[in-house]
């Protein structure tokens, strides 16, 4: 009887064992497939293209394809909430902008997510500014031309806008708040198309980033009128910062980042963080995104942690300065 109960017991041992030998075997060979990045932007927006960028020299990082699973609308609701609810294995991640982390929840009241439990930091990978541009039928050639016209007609001029909680929405209503004046927004899906309306001069302006303006600007197709970041652009050195046109307060810097659901493995978040930070420090990506108007970035998840709970103080002071309510 003695001899019986020690076999079970030791065959208990034994079983007990088994699964924490598999995961541990899971972690030694991960990645072994495909990892998805969920963008919650259209094709076409700044987000999706660094994610193709990244995402081609991920895979030979890692050694596995990577997918990018565009999912927009609902001011990137739906996208987060897909990597929110995705199994924790690292293979669904989500590529975002602090307009979904920072100014979404402040701007609706009720979230299908909780935007610090249900996510695990992973990286930032960059920081940039937005440009003013106009169309060229508007008339005006400077900040100043812009704010006589609209102050002379308000509420008859629109802006183009990807959704008030991006960074582009929260960027004109910095600058509307600042400037004094009042412009109304055209809502669209993604950055993409408010962009296309505003080329094809179907919506006068539009607060859009120096990698999908910037050609349209320079074959004069749009006027860059300003800045939002601190110091001049090298990709865009003409364009005047919001200090130099009077508006010093209507300066923005945005990032971007990486998540993963909440409960994914230590060892699989330091791994992932790891390989997007060796390919956003490479010489040949950090000249590209340069180029295009923005900084790279690589950090730990813990510092990326960290960088996270400081902007949510920073962006709660600006969403409070602009008197802006959630919404149900």
């Amino acid at each position: 009887m003695k001899k019986s109960t020690t076999i079970c017991a030791l065959l208990c041992v034994l079983l007990a064992a088994i699964p924490c030998q598999s995961g541990s075997e899971d972690l030694a060979r991960y990645p072994s497939r495909a990892i998805k990045i969920v963008v919650p932007f259209s094709a076409g927006s700044i987000v999706d293209v660094r994610a193709r960028q990244i995402g081609d020299r991920l895979s030979k990082v890692l050694g596995q394809p990577i997918v990018i699973d565009n999912r927009p609308g609902a001011t990137t609701i739906i996208g987060a909430d897909l990597v929110a609810k995705a199994k924790p294995d690292g293979y669904t991640v989500l590529m975002a902008s602090s307009g979904t982390f920072m100014v979404t929840p402040a701007m609706v009241k009720t979230l299908p997510f909780d935007p610090i439990k249900d996510f695990q930091p992973i990286t930032r990978y960059s920081s940039g500014t937005l440009v003013l541009v106009a169309h060229p039928s508007l008339g005006v050639s400077t900040v100043k031309e812009l704010v006589s016209l609209a102050k002379a007609k308000p509420g008859k001029l629109n802006y183009a806008s990807p959704g008030a909680g991006t960074n582009a929405g929260i960027a004109a209503e910095i600058f509307k708040h600042v400037a004094g004046i009042n412009i109304e927004g055209v809502i669209y899906k993604s950055e993409a198309p408010a962009l296309a309306d505003v080329v094809a001069g179907h919506v006068p302006l539009i607060f859009s980033f120096p990698l999908t303006s910037g050609p349209f600007i320079q074959e004069g197709k749009l006027k860059a009128l300003m800045q939002t970041g601190p110091k001049r652009l090298k990709v865009l050195p003409q364009v005047p910062t919001a200090a130099e046109v009077g508006l010093p307060d209507a300066t923005l810097v945005v990032w971007g980042g990486f998540w993963a659901p909440a409960g994914t493995p230590a060892p699989i978040i330091k791994r992932l963080s790891t390989a997007i930070g060796e390919v956003i420090m490479s010489p040949d990506m950090r000249q590209l995104m340069e180029s295009s108007g923005s900084e790279a970035h690589a950090s730990t998840p813990e510092e990326f942690s960290t960088f996270l709970a400081e902007e949510r103080v920073k962006w709660a002071k600006i969403i409070s300065t602009l008197g802006i309510k959630a919404k149900e």
